[in-house]
């Protein structure tokens, strides 16, 4: 269509250049005729212009609404190619903190992986470098914001955005969220949402659970019927309680008065609201009345605070107040073995050594047994990194000398352990 108004404009410049070229040869009555036509001919050029540019508006029109259609549908991992991958790089691609190689392929591989591990930390979403149900459903509603040509898409929403605005976080059909009464100017009713939109519907007055005061109106009279089997039972949360707490694990169990599946909301700071930055969600979805989620990689001798929440078959939901526990402090010392020389030479070697737990490194060396690590004369070697694999390099030795040494590992929580005291010759000249 552009082509062919740009076909249009040419025409007429043609046919002014033709018209015009006799000028000087023509009467003073011929020259006024010419200039009324040459008056028209650029008046057809401004309104053709005019028209080109509407149209050129309406085609980036068009293409926001196509980019707008696209929409996540399927799971995405390592190996995945297609347009919804390539419309995926091209969202991450416009946060470099998020995507900074911000390479386009429309093939999902190990750096859109990643770059997706860090979408979801943002969000508040276990990190599993794939798109899955939670992770789309965020997904989704960014790709909705950067079609819009939306600044700042990856922001929450704001506490002055729109009702609209608010609306556009619930989630997809058949994708469990959070259930919050939304209200509106005319009344309230209840709505699923993910937990990155959480912050902001309560912000803008909605609260957590089913609204309380629902009730059905004169339209579900027809529908009376088929509601009569519907599952109204009032889910119901009871004896939730942190089990099994371990340095690095914990264990959250609760029961339901009928079967439905499971979720733990959990943070180190009291209060917090689902779906914030540093919340974390485990989830099952197995329906069950006796709930079970192991917690772990967590840190040792931290309170943890946490939420649990149910929902059956039926969308009926529960979701409980905040609990907290503290993992055990983390007392025992790193194991060290296979300690061992390597590399000796006249006037250097190298100690290397393993422990079962991240630690620092320290080497004590004299040509004095038996010695006591702060007498004077005895000499020492660390470094503060803190590893499993340790090796420290020894220089400055006198060659065909024999030297002592014991080593020592100390964990971040402040246990260290010492090995015995060993011992090795350095080579002649």
């Amino acid at each position: 269509m552009i082509n062919k108004f740009l076909l249009s404009v040419s025409v007429i410049v043609f046919a002014l250049s033709v018209t015009t070229a006799p000028v000087f040869a023509q009467t003073t009555d011929t020259t006024q005729t010419i200039a009324e036509r040459l008056a028209e001919l650029l008046q057809q050029i401004k309104t053709l212009q005019e028209q080109l540019l509407d149209l050129e508006a309406q085609q980036q029109s068009l293409r926001g609404e196509i980019r707008e259609a696209v929409q996540i549908t399927r799971q995405l991992a390592i190996g995945a190619t297609g347009d919804d991958v390539r419309e995926l790089q091209e969202l991450l691609a416009s946060d470099p903190e998020l995507y900074p190689e911000g390479i386009i392929t429309g093939y999902f591989g190990s750096l859109t992986a990643r770059a997706i591990e860090r979408l979801q930390e943002r969000f508040g979403i276990e990190r599993a470098g794939e798109v899955g149900p939670l992770t789309r459903q965020t997904i989704n509603q960014l790709l909705s914001r950067f079609a819009h040509g939306q600044k700042n898409v990856f922001e929450r929403i704001s506490d002055d955005e729109d009702e609209d605005d608010v609306d556009r976080t619930a989630l997809a059909p058949g994708v469990k969220g959070v259930k919050v009464c939304h209200k509106t100017g005319t009344g309230q009713h209840t709505i699923s949402i993910g937990g990155p939109a959480v912050q902001a519907h309560l912000a803008h007055g909605d609260t957590l659970g089913r609204c309380d005061d629902e009730v059905k109106g004169d339209d579900d009279d027809e529908d009376e019927d088929e509601d009569d089997d519907e599952d109204v039972t009032d889910l119901m949360i009871s004896d939730v309680s942190a089990r099994r707490i371990t340095e690095s694990g914990a264990t959250i169990t609760w029961e339901t008065n009928e079967d439905a599946d499971s979720t733990v909301w959990f943070a180190t700071s009291s209060g917090f609201v689902i779906g914030a930055a540093g919340v974390q969600m485990k989830t099952s979805s197995s329906e069950v009345e006796k709930h079970q989620i192991r917690l772990a990689d967590l840190n040792p001798g931290t309170t943890y605070y946490f939420r649990v929440g149910s929902e059956d078959a039926s969308g009926n939901d529960a979701m409980s107040s905040e609990f907290s526990f503290t993992t055990l402090a983390d007392t025992e010392a790193p194991e060290i073995s296979d300690l061992e020389v390597k590399d000796i030479a006249t006037t250097t070697a190298t100690i290397v050594w393993e422990t079962d737990e991240a630690a620092n490194s320290v080497v004590w060396y004299s040509t004095t047994s038996n010695f006591n690590t702060d007498a004077d004369g005895v000499l020492r070697a660390e470094s503060t990194l803190l590893t499993t694999s340790h090796s420290i390099n020894l220089s400055g030795l006198t060659a065909s000398t024999t030297y002592y040494y014991m080593v020592s590992s100390t964990d971040s929580d402040n246990n260290e352990t010492k090995s015995d005291e060993e011992s090795f010759k350095t080579l002649g000249q």
